[in-house]
């Protein structure tokens, strides 16, 4: 395969040549730099952090300030180039065709064919990204028509502000997977970007899943209450909303440790540390169990020496004060 000639004169040719490769290194150096900035930027402030956000931001900044250094540098190489080769009288050309002797038609056709699933793979991802979407407004619709207490409104609207960065996190993991499959990058581009991705995937669903859990946990534990109010089971259903905000912090940790977990497994040099996440969240169960345990205890002992009270206000004599043996005699 051989590179298209301009003109036949060698100094216009080469001043062609030069000046392609310098346009193409600065579009694949703006793309990597700047273009995966801005990426990882609009990632994470889907994920809602805004310490990361912030670290984010000034990430972008540098690669911007980066790819403009670097752009000045591409440039006078290629000057350099050009100029080198009309001193010397150098044709160029075959330097560049020897560069593409390797690209053959049938790579052409594979990339051209990845570039394609690329394309149907972004309309699929806008197409299901609005479809998540309109999910999401008959959910937002459902949850206003409850009577929410204002602490489980709160929840309920972080799950609705986190929902659609998740949704979009999910699809574009999925999405870019498949591209990266197709394109057959290198290794190395296709665990960076999965991983990425992966991580922020993951920390996304572990904040919903936490607004979920707060919403859920409250509203049936208030559901419960309501239903068993003025009857015998009531003083139990009052020790289980005692117990709700221990239990809410438990499954808070829990789903925490399980994303940490799930990312740490990840990096394979951070592989020894994935086996104390089981552990973590075994002992954190076994706390939040003996809770239950202790407060069901204190509430059985507390109705014993309700339902025992008389007895134990008996005299040593063992009469109590409105037994008639207890009483003075009559004066006679």
């Amino acid at each position: 395969m051989e590179i298209f000639r301009i003109a036949d004169t060698v100094e216009l040719n080469n001043a062609w040549l030069v000046g392609l490769s310098v346009t193409l290194m600065l579009l694949a150096l703006w793309a990597l730099l700047v273009g995966s900035s801005a990426l990882l930027y609009r990632g994470i402030r889907l994920v809602g952090l805004k310490a990361l956000e912030q670290a984010a931001d000034a990430l972008r900044k540098r690669a911007r300030l980066s790819a403009a250094l670097l752009s000045l540098v591409v440039v006078v190489a290629g000057i350099a180039v050009l100029g080198f080769a009309l001193w010397a009288e150098k044709d160029l050309a075959p330097h560049f065709n020897a560069l593409l002797a390797g690209v053959t038609a049938e790579g052409l056709a594979d990339l051209g064919r990845g570039a394609g699933l690329l394309v149907l793979l972004m309309a699929a991802f806008l197409v299901l990204d609005r479809a998540a979407r309109q999910l999401l407004v008959r959910i937002e619709r459902r949850l206003n028509e409850w009577q929410l207490p204002p602490e489980h409104r709160a929840h309920a609207q972080k799950a609705m502000e986190q929902g659609p960065g998740f949704i979009k996190l999910v699809l574009a993991y999925f999405v870019v997977g498949l591209a990266l499959t197709s394109l057959q990058l290198p290794t190395v581009f296709d665990w960076l970007i999965g991983t990425i991705l992966f991580v922020l995937m993951s920390i996304s669903g572990g904040r919903l899943a936490v607004s979920l859990l707060h919403l859920m946990s409250g509203r049936l534990v208030g559901t419960w209450a309501a239903k068993n109010t003025a009857t015998k089971y009531e003083e139990y259903f009052m020790a289980l909303s005692r117990l709700l905000p221990v239990g809410q912090k438990s499954l808070e940790a829990i789903v925490y440790i399980s994303v940490a977990t799930l990312i740490i497994r990840r990096f394979q040099g951070l592989e020894l540390f994935a086996p104390y996440g089981p552990v973590l969240i075994r002992v954190i169960a076994l706390f939040f169990a003996a809770s239950v345990v202790v407060e069901f205890v204190r509430l059985l002992i507390a109705r014993h020496s309700r339902w025992t009270a008389p007895t134990w206000m008996m005299r040593p004599g063992g009469a109590t004060p409105s037994s008639p043996s207890s009483r003075a005699p009559p004066n006679t």
